[in-house]
């Protein structure tokens, strides 16, 4: 009787409404709500789905997805098969494994109820369905250094304005968020003058970064420097002798604000870096793995002003590279903007791409026979 009364709840008409753009299945993937710090939303959140399912696999490699790049992979609000599009970023798919991470833009991320978008899969599609500078409106710059479906250095940044030039840096095959850049000795990669990356008033620089070589005491993850003296700017560096990264300011030719994190990190150890400056109080922090540290400072200076900056990844670029203080590592998910995120928006990020898993959860496959007007609840093997 169960038996019977669980096949007529299945075969119902859940929806009325065909799946959109022709496709078959979709999955309704969860955000925790734990996942999120504070007291309040965030707005404009660019969440990061990563995740691995067999469904998601080529069909030539037993899986469900037609098109070799994932382009037939779409993210909606909901599973219903009505609303608009998401926007959202595909920074690697593999179709042998299932494996794909996303950006996805969600205009409201609650702190108070889990999240939930509709994840669809199996349609006719061969060109990407969304458009990577839409979710990263507002941001300088957005490097992921990598793209689906190859382990590739790429340099062009997904905002779709800066296209930097590498001088032997490599790619890392494997980083916290898909693939990263491979920087030591004297590579590094220049991110360009272009004022999006270089004129920021208030900012957020963020990156995942890992140690792995000796060298210079002093060498440069990231410097936003003026290009004809060391007038103003801000630089997030690494102290190979104590092993501690640090961020520096100075504006208007002041003197040097140094932000020292709290404790060492070990080589090899994957850490989450951002620093933040905010002109209207003139307030600068240092996080690492998502926690404010100890150092701050407080300087009414505008970082922005310098009009030669040139934004050097890995290096301070200043005319010519200073020779042997590249950052002898991986950096990955570099970000900009011009806005000084909160707290909460920081630590959010770092559980967000740190523990994906713990974070996010999909739902059963929901199944779309089209003309029927009917979604059937789906196991691996067949309905239920």
């Amino acid at each position: 009787m169960r038996k019977l009364l669980l096949m007529a709840l299945c075969a119902a008409p859940l929806f009325a409404v065909d799946y959109p753009n022709g496709y078959t299945y979709c999955k309704v993937v969860t955000t925790s709500v734990t996942m999120v710090s504070g007291s309040s939303d965030l707005t404009n959140y660019p969440l990061t789905v990563s995740l691995t399912d067999p469904d998601l696999k080529t069909v030539g490699n037993s899986g469900l997805v037609n098109d070799a790049n994932g382009y037939d992979i779409g993210f909606y609000p909901d599973c219903s098969g009505s609303g608009t599009a998401l926007k959202w970023d595909v920074e690697k798919y593999d179709p042998t494994t299932g494996l794909i991470i996303a950006h996805v833009l969600r205009p409201t991320l609650s702190h108070t109820s889990s999240d939930t978008v509709g994840m669809f899969y199996t349609g006719s599609q061969t060109t990407f369905q969304s458009t990577a500078s839409a979710v990263w409106a507002g941001y300088g710059g957005v490097w992921h250094f990598g793209l689906i479906p190859v382990s590739t250095l790429i340099l062009a940044d997904s905002t779709g304005v800066n296209t930097a030039t590498n001088h032997g840096a490599t790619s890392n095959g494997i980083s916290q968020v898909g693939t990263g850049a491979l920087i030591q000795v004297n590579n590094y990669i220049d991110g360009g003058s272009n004022a999006a990356v270089t004129q920021l008033t208030s900012v957020t620089a963020s990156a995942w970064v890992k140690f792995v070589s000796t060298g210079s005491s002093v060498q440069f993850i990231l410097s936003n420097w003026d290009s004809n003296a060391f007038a103003n700017g801000f630089e997030l560096l690494w102290n190979s002798t104590s092993n501690k990264p640090y961020a520096q300011y100075t504006g208007n030719g002041g003197t040097f604000e140094v932000m020292n994190a709290n404790s060492a990190i070990a080589n090899n150890d994957v850490f989450h870096i951002a620093f933040t400056y905010d002109l209207a109080s003139g307030v600068g922090h240092l996080y690492i793995n998502g926690v404010q540290q100890t150092a701050t400072f407080t300087d009414a200076n505008d970082v922005g002003i310098n009009t030669h900056a040139v934004l050097g990844i890995g290096q301070r670029v200043v005319g010519t590279i200073v020779g042997g203080q590249a950052w002898g590592g991986w950096i990955d998910e570099l970000r900009l903007i011009n806005t000084a995120r909160s707290a909460d928006w920081i630590l959010t990020e770092y559980r967000n791409q740190f523990a994906p898993a713990t974070y996010l959860s999909e739902g059963s496959r929901l199944t779309y026979t089209p003309g029927s007007g009917t979604v059937r609840h789906s196991v691996v093997g067949g309905e239920e």
